[in-house]
C-alpha cells in the first residue's frame, strides 16, 4: 500500500483526475481514513471496471493509506483500454470530514454490537443538532438502505436493519455536513 500524512496533522485530500481499476473480481482499490487499513473506508471500487476520474475522499485524520489488492493480469502496458492513475494528496481546505466539533480532530462515532444480528445501536454524540445521512451497502458500493436523520436531538441513534439482508459483511457510511466516514458491520442472523 501506499500512505500520505500532512505534517502538522491537518485533514488530507486525495483527487483522482484520471485512471481506471479493474472489477473488485480482479482488483480490490481501497482508500483509508489513517496510516494503515484499520482505518475508516474512504473509498471503496464497486463491481465493474471503475473509472476513477472524479473520485475525490478528505481524510480527517490527516493521513491516507491506498491500498490495492491485484491479481496483476491486466496492467496499464498490457492493455490499451486502461488509463494509468493520476492523481493529487494535499491539504484539504474543508473541515474535519463528518466532525462539526472542529478541524483536526478524528470523526468520531461508535456502532454496536459487531457482529450485529439485525439491532445497530450508533453513538453520534459529536453530530447532535446535525443533519446525519447513514446508507448500509455492500461490498460493491450498492446502497441497500437509507436513514436520515434531520437535526439530530439523541446520541444513540438505533438502527433495525432490513429483514431482506443475509449474513455476511456490510459497510455503514455515514454522511453528515457534506463529509462522509465509513466502518465495516458483520451481520450474523
Amino acid at each position: 500500500g501506499w500512505q500520505f500524512s500532512s505534517t502538522d496533522g491537518s485533514p488530507l485530500s486525495m483527487s483522482f483526475s484520471q485512471g481506471d481499476v479493474e472489477s473488485v473480481t480482479y482488483d480490490q482499490l481501497t482508500i483509508y481514513d489513517g496510516t494503515d487499513n484499520t482505518g475508516a473506508v474512504l473509498y471503496s471500487n464497486p463491481s465493474g471496471t471503475t473509472d476513477l476520474t472524479g473520485v475525490s475522499v478528505v481524510a480527517s485524520s490527516g493521513s491516507i493509506y491506498l491500498e490495492l489488492l491485484t491479481d496483476f493480469i491486466v496492467s496499464c502496458e498490457s492493455s490499451s483500454s486502461y488509463d494509468p492513475w493520476i492523481f493529487e494528496v494535499s491539504c484539504s481546505s474543508e473541515q474535519t470530514a463528518a466532525n462539526p466539533t472542529g478541524i483536526g480532530e478524528t470523526i468520531n462515532w461508535g456502532m454496536s454490537p459487531n457482529p450485529s444480528n439485525g439491532f445497530v445501536d450508533l453513538n453520534l454524540k459529536d453530530f447532535v443538532n446535525s443533519d446525519v445521512t447513514i446508507h448500509v451497502t455492500d461490498f460493491t458500493g450498492k446502497v441497500l438502505a437509507t436513514y436520515n436523520v434531520e437535526s439530530l436531538q439523541n446520541s444513540k441513534y438505533r438502527m433495525r436493519l432490513n429483514g431482506q439482508l443475509s449474513s455476511g459483511l456490510y459497510f455503514i457510511r455515514l454522511e453528515s455536513n457534506g463529509h462522509v466516514s465509513t466502518k465495516q458491520l458483520v451481520l450474523d442472523r
